[in-house]
């Protein structure tokens, strides 16, 4: 990261909601780095406007732009959205904002072509040539800025990354050539010592979407997050909460209300 340029951080916009300041003074790399991308769109089923409610101190999508901030590996934060609310809340938290197109806001929009879309907009509009990207979705909002430097960590060029949390549960499956016969899947069910005796590296994980990296090149080239070969980053269930349905808000609401999350760097 040789060349940059600076952008001042405006003092009131870090006031607006409490957020932890930044330097007055922000180095954003020109060319290479990693570029963090925030998916956002308004118009959300399960929870309507959840980017922009509130949940605890801050709206739902500042867990991730601050979380993003802070994390030494991440060098620019760009919100990717089509909603005036969003966009403008990014900015109260002192981040970048791609606008996209209403076609890319649908409820059949993929991950994959608003990533594609917005590294794009980054190298042609921008002048922007990351060498990483680093997908981070909203809805996850308790993942911390730890476990952003540690998925970038595991990270090398020639993989992708995909956090995942291990699951706990015994899972069984309909053999369609066996009669639709049920067979359980990573267990033996005639001996069983509990869940918490299972050795995790016999247990199923499971995508919590929480993060994903990739090199920029290969995204460019594939159009895909997730192009082998991978390497897995393990997340515990309470950073890996998705927020999807009212009950998974309420559950989220409750563990901030209750003390068991707090906002973490």
């Amino acid at each position: 990261m040789d060349a940059h340029d600076y952008k001042y951080i405006d003092d009131d916009a870090d006031l607006a909601y409490n957020v932890k300041p930044l330097p007055r003074f922000v180095a954003r790399p020109s060319n290479g780095g990693v570029a963090a991308i925030i998916p956002a769109r308004g118009g959300s089923k399960g929870i309507p406007h959840k980017a922009v409610k509130k949940l605890g101190k801050w709206p739902t999508i500042g867990w991730t732009i601050e979380a993003a901030k802070v994390a030494q590996s991440v060098d620019r934060v760009f919100v990717s959205t089509e909603d005036s609310d969003i966009a403008n809340t990014a900015e109260l938290f002192g981040v970048e904002v791609l606008k996209r197109p209403a076609c890319l806001a649908q409820d059949d929009s993929q991950n994959d072509e608003v990533a594609t879309y917005c590294l794009r907009q980054m190298r042609h509009e921008l002048h922007y040539y990351p060498e990483t990207i680093i997908l981070l979705q909203p809805t996850s909002p308790f993942r911390t800025t730890s476990q952003i430097d540690a998925a970038l960590e595991l990270y090398t060029p020639a993989e992708t990354v995909i956090s995942c949390c291990v699951d706990t549960k015994f899972h069984w499956a309909i053999d369609e050539e066996e009669d639709y016969e049920a067979v359980p899947i990573g267990h033996n069910p005639m001996h069983r010592t509990g869940r918490q005796n299972i050795d995790d590296r016999d247990r199923l994980l499971y995508e919590n979407g929480a993060i994903y990296v990739i090199e920029a090149e290969r995204l460019s080239q594939e159009r895909c997050l997730r192009v082998p070969p991978f390497s897995l980053y393990l997340m515990d269930a309470l950073h890996s909460v998705d927020l999807d349905t009212q009950e998974d808000w309420d559950y989220a609401t409750w563990l901030v209300e209750t003390g068991r999350i707090n906002a973490e760097y």
